[in-house]
């Protein structure tokens, strides 16, 4: 990083004018006013709010000032910066910003811009795997009426049978009658499902399900529902569905049937 622009940045704050500052610093006003533009392009940050007739520090400014004055300490002020920064040996601008990258946050009290935090992380994508699929029969819609949130009905869980997906063969069964799926159809076009049902596996484990369907349909646009799915398993060997992300898709198959089709994915990383 070049000093001498940090030294402009500096005295121009100190002087609370570039004019002023370029000639403490024998510079011409116009080689100041790039050096301080090649400054804040360095870092990232734009650090003064300039008019015609006031300047002032933006908040990065601020938090960048006091590492600026002891990065000039440090490493030697340059020609006409002079003694306006302040005592170097062991004073205040002395004893703050140890680092000697001003782009770091740690150690000068800035804040990290995104693309910093970003730097060397590399990108992950999860993936999903097929856990089950389910048929669901469903009664008949009982309408619940308006709510303060928008119209309400309850459509009750009949029974139904799933089975695992690759891997998974074990985990098969039956959907017990019993549950409910209660909805909602918000003001805005989108209808939230939220249903509380059990499946019960061959050897008799029944485990508590919870899927919370966000469907959007309205004309004109593909339609959308997604679910998330929560699982309260009591006991291995099923006991590792409860510390999953489970997400999950739903068909509805009226008028063929009076049925649902719910395929639910552990979200994983690779």
């Amino acid at each position: 990083m070049d000093l001498t622009n940090v030294a402009v940045f500096v005295q121009a704050v100190r002087l609370g004018s570039l004019s002023a500052a370029s000639k403490h610093l024998g510079l011409a006003p116009m080689a100041s006013s790039r050096r301080l533009a090649a400054l804040a392009e360095e870092l990232g940050r734009r650090l003064l709010h300039r008019t015609t007739r006031a300047l002032s520090m933006t908040t990065d400014g601020a938090l960048f000032l006091a590492h600026a004055e002891a990065m000039l300490c440090r490493r030697g002020r340059p020609r006409g910066a002079g003694g306006a920064f302040g005592r170097c040996d062991g004073g205040a601008a002395g004893q703050r910003g140890r680092s000697g990258d001003p782009r770091t946050a740690r150690g000068s009290g800035m804040t990290p811009t995104l693309a910093q935090m970003l730097e060397g992380v590399p990108e992950t994508r999860p993936g999903c795997r097929l856990l089950w699929e389910a048929g669901i029969r469903i009664g008949p819609r009982i309408e619940l009426g308006q709510g303060p949130y928008g119209a309400r009905r309850r459509i009750d869980i009949l029974g139904g049978a799933f089975r695992g997906g690759p891997g998974l063969e074990d985990l098969h069964g039956r959907v017990l009658p019993g549950g409910a799926d209660r909805q909602l159809d918000r003001p805005d076009g989108v209808r939230e499902l939220d249903a509380l049902y059990d499946i019960e596996v061959p050897e008799g484990t029944v485990l508590t399900l919870r899927n919370r369907v966000l469907i959007d349909e309205r004309p004109g646009m593909a339609r959308y529902a997604l679910s998330h799915v929560s699982v309260l398993a009591p006991e291995r060997p099923w006991a590792w569905l409860s510390r999953r992300i489970i997400v999950g898709t739903l068909t509805p198959r009226r008028p063929a049937f009076d049925a649902v089709v719910i395929r639910t994915f552990e979200v994983a990383l690779p």
